[in-house]
């Protein structure tokens, strides 16, 4: 398996595996920073020492196995506790995923069965690679632990799936006002791009405006049904904004779960 990596700014790389999945390599003065590690098809490993010979820190973004797939042949990866109750789940729709995606994941259920590597991720660390930080931020929605990094020297944010043109909460997601709120102090924040969890590109952050329009879609139009074809298991009623964007490369939209939209209005 060969990975492409992109520079989106200075010490801050975007790999992605060629399968849909990404992974954010930063390097700074004395220390390199791996966020996420894919779904654990290639040898992640191998790529990452390829390119720097740096101590190296691996933190997930959240618990699912498109993130933490290639946990495995790393010594110590962070991840935030509230999704540690998450991981049963993965093992139980890993053989489905790669069944219905063709793709060899037998690296990603090794590192979801054997654990051992997690440790426990402090939401208010800064992690100081020298020159270069990267405060860990809540994030909770898509899932209930899940955490972005913002680089204050780039004015970048890295969000993982916390906030995607293609929002999900129908998986494991926290509830939709928790995401509201996620949105509301994501205005806050010292930054002016995001680099999305499936996207080699960076976006601007003006696409919060469009994140908290597909919010407030849910429960005042009629959503349409939705199955995820890879793990049919999961279901939920999608909220379209727009059927195609242009920079998104697909739709603008929403997907909850069953009893997500309550309280909407």
């Amino acid at each position: 398996m060969e990975f492409e990596i992109f520079q989106i700014d200075e010490g801050v790389f975007q790999i992605a595996d060629g399968v849909g999945d990404c992974a954010t390599l930063l390097l700074g003065e004395k220390g390199a920073l791996l966020f996420d590690t894919m779904i654990g098809v290639g040898d992640l490993k191998r790529f990452v020492e390829s390119r720097t010979a740096l101590p190296l820190t691996v933190v997930n973004s959240h618990a699912h196995l498109d993130h933490m797939g290639g946990n495995g042949p790393f010594p110590e990866v962070y991840l935030h506790s509230a999704d540690l109750a998450l991981i049963g789940r993965n093992r139980e729709v890993v053989a489905e995923r790669g069944r219905n995606s063709g793709l060899d994941l037998s690296r990603c259920a090794e590192s979801l069965s054997h654990t051992e590597n997690l440790r426990p991720l402090d939401p208010a660390r800064c992690f100081d690679l020298g020159g270069l930080h990267a405060q860990v931020v809540p994030l909770p929605g898509h899932t209930p632990g899940s955490v972005g990094l913002l680089l204050p020297e780039r004015r970048l944010l890295l969000s993982g799936d916390a906030c995607t043109p293609q929002m999900c909460l129908f998986m494991d997601g926290a509830s939709l006002s928790a995401y509201r709120e996620t949105l509301t102090r994501l205005r806050l924040l010292p930054f002016d791009r995001f680099v999305f969890g499936h996207y080699t590109k960076p976006f601007a952050k003006n696409w919060l405006d469009r994140f908290a329009a597909c919010a407030e879609l849910v429960g005042r139009k009629k959503g349409t049904d939705y199955f995820y074809s890879y793990i049919p298991s999961y279901t939920g009623t999608a909220y379209f904004l727009e059927p195609w964007n242009r920079e998104a490369e697909g739709p603008v939209c929403i997907i909850v779960g069953k009893g997500q939209e309550d309280g909407a209005k």
